[in-house]
């Protein structure tokens, strides 16, 4: 497994790219299993290259960070986000990874702050 923190931003008035998943890809909302996004957060979270991963982990453990990041996404201490916004991603029906799209406080888009 790989995490990666990906950043980027969607121009207002640029067209969405449709595209369809390879064979055996697949999407569900995450909110339908806060369990399983958590454990999927954590696993990710303990292979991570990112030095603040790497520390938060050594020191409270890969569950714990990934839960702490969870509940600041959702008080909007850190970030803005719409729940629904977020995914996980399956092949042949085994998680494989997983979306949180937030916006960081101080860069609004449309009601997210």
């Amino acid at each position: 497994m790989a995490y990666r923190r990906v950043h980027f931003e969607l121009a207002g008035d640029a067209s969405p790219v449709l595209y369809h998943d390879p064979p055996g890809v697949s999407w569900k909302a995450a909110a339908d299993d806060d369990e399983e996004l958590l454990d999927i957060f954590a696993s990710a979270l303990e292979v991570s290259s990112d030095p603040r991963d790497v520390a938060a982990v050594r020191g409270a453990g890969a569950r714990q960070v990934a839960l702490g990041m969870l509940e600041d996404a959702q008080s909007g201490r850190v970030y803005g986000c719409e729940r629904a916004w977020w995914s996980i991603v399956t092949l042949e029906s085994s998680p494989a990874g997983f979306v949180l799209p937030v916006v960081f406080r101080g860069f609004a888009r449309g009601a997210l702050e």
